[in-house]
């Protein structure tokens, strides 16, 4: 997984709503999987119209 570029509050306060929406939900994502991992729970994902589960132990992030 490519490294992901920091973005510092200057250029968010000028960036379209819709591009703010996008960084919080991949932030606010990245969290969710990290805790999930730390407290060894599985993730629940849906995938070509199933929803499949991803145990703790292949939660990639």
């Amino acid at each position: 997984m490519p490294a992901r570029k920091k973005v510092n509050d200057k250029k968010i306060k000028k960036m379209p709503i819709e591009q703010k929406a996008k960084i919080a939900f991949k932030k606010a994502v990245a969290k969710a999987i990290a805790t999930h991992r730390s407290q060894g729970r599985s993730i629940a994902v849906w995938d070509k119209g199933k929803i499949n589960t991803i145990p703790p132990n292949k939660n990639t992030g």
